[in-house]
């Protein structure tokens, strides 16, 4: 399911998997509503693609990906993991959860 949540600073979107967990979030906030749901297009549409997952690694060792887009702009980034495995299955969880045609809107 997708959350669009709007902050002083623009409209953000979340991803969460069946258990309610954010597994995923935009990196940049939108200044209309529409513009997040055009991001939500995207992140569907290469979701799909394993591929479009980049994996990195933080400072402190923990794990991590980003979503590109097609032109190279990163998409959104995932929570942190503790290991490979477990990033893994957090792209897996994604690429499920990226296809839910449910969006809730918040304004905080």
């Amino acid at each position: 399911m997708y959350n669009i949540t709007k902050l002083k600073s623009g409209h953000y979107v979340r991803l969460t998997a069946e258990n309610g967990q954010c597994i995923f979030r935009s990196t940049r906030g939108h200044v209309f509503i529409d513009s997040a749901k055009t991001e939500i297009e995207l992140i569907r549409q290469m979701a799909i693609n394993r591929k479009a997952f980049v994996l990195s690694t933080a400072k402190d060792g923990t794990k991590y990906f980003v979503l590109k887009s097609p032109n190279g702009t990163t998409l959104g980034i995932s929570e942190m993991y503790h290991s490979e495995a477990a990033r893994e299955n957090g792209i897996q969880s994604v690429m499920k959860s990226s296809q839910s045609e449910i969006v809730n809107i918040h304004e905080l």
